[in-house]
């Protein structure tokens, strides 16, 4: 499958939540947006890389 990124883009709906993750080595960070590209919450989230 060969799309573009406006193909992609267009693929997203308002029932999408898009989701940015930084992954670095002991703790992550993230962000949750949605398909306006508003950002859901005021600050990231952070969680670390225990392996639970």
């Amino acid at each position: 499958m060969n799309l573009t990124q406006n193909d992609r883009l267009n693929q997203v709906t308002s029932e999408i939540l898009i989701v940015g993750v930084d992954v670095e080595s002991q703790i992550h960070f993230c962000r949750a947006f949605d398909w306006r590209e508003f950002e859901l919450s005021q600050r990231v989230f952070k969680f670390s890389n225990t392996g639970m």
